[in-house]
């Protein structure tokens, strides 16, 4: 399985860039992330089915809460329910003006709500879902479509140098990774080797996320090896997207997990099929840098890239669940099984 860092470096090594180049070199990168979101929306255009199910959770604070960040919207097969009273059945969607007059004629908190809205978006665009009656319960999410992971590539490494007296003695060398709602990224490209004696190490110039994840980083993982280890562990988290320097001086013994490999790492290539990656993802960037670089033939990627996408959404479809209608939410369209609510009086 290729991440989204692999992918980049991959098709770049196919037009003669140079592997070593790409890796390190932010601007390359930043341009190969670039044109890496352009083939995954290329690919997604052509799936025959809404994108991906999943259940989660929302706990509700007075009827309250904030869905899942991969939460797109409810197709006609996704519905919320009460948690551990599933027997009642789903909640019904309710136009959000409807909802808001029912919870002014009746603001008491219930434990059984029975209709729902989605309005409200937080900054990151996560919608907040809304419930009548209100309540304090948790909601289980059956069925609903996930959102596409915005694409967040490894960081490129630290640099690091010995600073004021302290404990450590080296030689150690140091990782990056970005942390963000859908999970963390494998790890940045290696740092120099440092060498305390009896001193600190002082991090400076810790990346930061540009572009679109930006947005959704919100910490970043520092991992260390051992003194003359090989294994790069947890050392300390650096909180948000913005701070370039830290000091460390954690102890080996202190040191916490591994760090993400590619196969547990979540960069945004994983939602697509592993057979995805390579074939329709690298193939995409490839035919898509060759086209800037003049090939003026190429159109859409080309004509045997799309066949080839196309033959494997149809490979995939089996057993996949068909909408016949859009989400409430977003759209604006009503779906099967809807039920309009009578307003009480």
């Amino acid at each position: 399985m290729l991440t989204t860092g692999e992918a980049i470096t991959t098709a770049y090594r196919e037009i003669n860039v140079g592997s070593e180049t790409i890796e390190t070199e932010v601007a390359l990168r930043t341009r190969g992330q670039v044109n890496l979101t352009k083939v995954c929306k290329r690919i997604r255009s052509f799936a025959p089915y809404w994108w991906k199910h999943g259940d989660g959770t929302v706990a509700l604070t007075n009827g309250v809460g904030t869905m899942p960040v991969d939460f797109e919207g409810f197709g006609t097969l996704g519905h919320p329910y009460i948690q551990g009273q599933e027997t009642l059945g789903p909640l019904c969607y309710m136009d959000a003006d409807m909802l808001e007059a029912h919870l002014k004629l009746d603001s008491a908190v219930s434990t059984v709500p029975r209709y729902y809205t989605l309005k409200d978006k937080t900054p990151l665009g996560v919608p907040k879902i809304k419930t009548y009656p209100r309540s304090n319960v948790t909601l289980a999410l059956v069925g609903y479509v996930k959102r596409m992971p915005d694409l967040v590539d490894f960081p490129v490494a630290p640099t690091v140098t010995p600073g004021a007296a302290g404990l450590l003695n080296g030689p150690f060398r140091y990782r990056v990774t970005f942390k963000h709602p859908a999970g963390e990224t494998e790890g940045g490209t290696v740092s120099a080797v440092v060498n305390p004696a009896t001193q600190k190490v002082d991090l400076s110039a810790i990346p930061v996320a540009v572009g679109p994840a930006g947005r959704i980083v919100t910490a970043r993982g520092i991992y260390r090896t051992e003194v003359g280890g090989e294994e790069f562990k947890f050392a300390q988290d650096v909180a948000g997207n913005v701070t370039t320097a830290l000091v460390g001086e954690e102890a080996d013994v202190s040191l916490g997990v591994a760090c993400p490999t590619p196969a547990t790492a979540v960069t945004g290539l994983e939602v697509f099929p592993d057979a995805f990656h390579e074939t329709a993802i690298v193939d995409g960037l490839v035919e898509l840098f060759a086209r800037k670089a003049g090939d003026t033939a190429e159109v859409q990627f080309s004509r045997e890239w799309v066949r080839d996408v196309r033959r494997m959404w149809a490979n995939e479809k089996q057993g996949q669940n068909i909408p016949r209608g859009f989400p409430p939410y977003g759209a604006g369209a009503l779906y099967s099984g809807y039920r309009r609510p009578r307003l009480m009086q």
